[in-house]
């Protein structure tokens, strides 16, 4: 039940944008990312404002404002430093915690992430050429599963390059389930999509022949609102 989630259990969250085929960085872009996407900084601002975030120093030193009114804990060798001292071990904080890269840091920390949300932008959006290795979302699909498959939705009529949105969820974590207010947000940029979902075994009679299995195709949602779990 979302709403009976424990005050005092932390989650953490792994926040990243990639291209269709996985582009992730550019070394030729100033803020270090190949694509420019204002739908998807307004989202990632809204989902990551005023949290605790977990990012190497080499992403925050390309991010040209750095990361305002955020709590910066810095992914190192030697573990995540503590802006107050010390180190912090993902999983036993005291809030949320919100991973956003760079590409090691997340690999690093696949078993600790119980949610990805990963923003998919079309290559319209991509305006510096992208560096090896890319990073698609095959690379989590072996320890994650889809949850939710979306699209943003228009700002306005009219409205161009629309970011798709993946959340994946941990295997490994079937317990986890999604804040309430996190739904709340994904639903509120988020149109979930529709597609063809094909039925098997359904036991029509068939007179004379006996009994007959078949299949059909019905349009459902990829996830019904509220059921992120």
């Amino acid at each position: 039940d979302l709403n009976k989630r424990d005050i005092n259990m932390s989650q953490v969250f792994g926040v990243l944008a990639i291209g269709n085929n996985g582009e992730f960085s550019s070394n030729e872009s100033p803020n270090g990312i190949p694509f420019k996407s204002s739908k998807d900084m307004a989202w990632f601002k809204a989902l990551t404002a005023g949290k605790r975030i977990v990012v190497s120093q080499k992403t925050l030193n390309l991010i040209p404002k750095g990361l305002p009114d955020r709590e910066i804990y810095i992914a190192s060798q030697d573990g995540i430093k503590s802006p107050y001292g010390g180190y912090m071990t993902l999983g036993q904080s005291n809030r949320d915690v919100y991973v956003i890269g760079g590409q090691q840091v997340f690999l690093n920390h696949l078993d600790s992430i119980e949610y990805f949300f990963i923003s998919v932008l079309d290559d319209s959006a991509i305006k510096y050429p992208a560096s090896h290795p890319y990073l698609p979302i095959s690379t989590f699909t072996e320890k994650f599963d889809v949850v939710f498959a979306g699209q943003a939705k228009p700002f306005y009529p009219g409205d161009g390059e629309l970011p798709r949105l993946y959340v994946l969820k941990n295997k490994a974590k079937p317990e986890s389930t999604l804040p309430k207010e996190i739904i709340e947000l994904i639903y509120s940029k988020f149109e979930p999509y529709i597609k063809l979902k094909l039925t098997e075994g359904i036991t029509i009679k068939s007179g004379a022949h006996g009994v007959a299995k078949v299949q059909e195709l019905v349009c459902v949602p990829v996830i019904q609102t509220g059921s992120l779990s």
